[in-house]
């Protein structure tokens, strides 16, 4: 599901509700209350449709591009209160976006698993042992354009950083890409069985 502030920025236009970010922030307030509410709604109808939601991910690209105190006033709140609805869900946020000058904020809105795209090594040591870390293998580089002894190799390196702390799931930074080769793919599941168990 995508987040509050993006889907607020999608309804409002990028650029108009980026200046309404700095020029009227009672607006977007007003927008953000309105979409999350409609979201909560729909996980609402979701469940009475389905059943009990056991896993809830909410993609939300847009503080890479606001401001800590931004995030704060128009990000964390509103994440936080969605996330709350759902405590015994697996709570995942999905941003592999450039997110460093706000990445010490993430544990604090309530998922229980970043999926991210930033450095392994700063991720772990700055947030690794306050929420289960989900990544962070590039899709593109790596898993589409390596070769099978490419990306075995960078997975073992992520894992050897990023499991040391516990609570680490080795994955894509995102979509695994369309034509991904399988050898590709084998070599990331001979990485984890070989060296994802008695790191940390």
């Amino acid at each position: 599901m995508m987040g509050p502030l993006e889907t607020a920025a999608m309804v409002r236009g990028y650029s108009e509700f980026l200046m309404d970010v700095v020029l009227d922030p009672a607006r977007v307030k007003l927008l953000l209350r309105m979409v999350t509410d409609g979201l909560i709604e729909w996980l609402k109808l979701l469940e009475k449709k389905y059943g009990s939601i056991r896993q809830l991910i909410i993609a939300d690209h847009f503080p890479t591009q606001i401001s800590p105190d931004h995030f704060e006033e128009f990000f964390l709140p509103y994440m936080r209160e969605i996330y709350a609805q759902y405590p015994k869900a697996i709570r995942v946020y999905h941003n592999e976006g450039q997110i460093d000058h706000v990445i010490h904020k993430i544990p604090e809105i309530g998922a229980s698993v970043f999926h991210f795209g930033t450095d392994i090594q700063k991720t772990t040591d700055l947030i690794g042992d306050k929420i289960c870390l989900m990544g962070n293998i590039n899709p593109i580089d790596c898993m589409l354009n390596g070769t099978a002894e490419e990306v075995k190799s960078e997975c073992v390196r992520v894992l050897q950083i990023g499991a040391v702390k516990g609570g680490f799931m080795l994955s894509t930074a995102g979509g695994m890409s369309i034509n991904t080769p399988p050898q590709n793919i084998n070599s990331m599941f001979q990485a984890v069985n070989q060296y994802g168990v008695g790191i940390a």
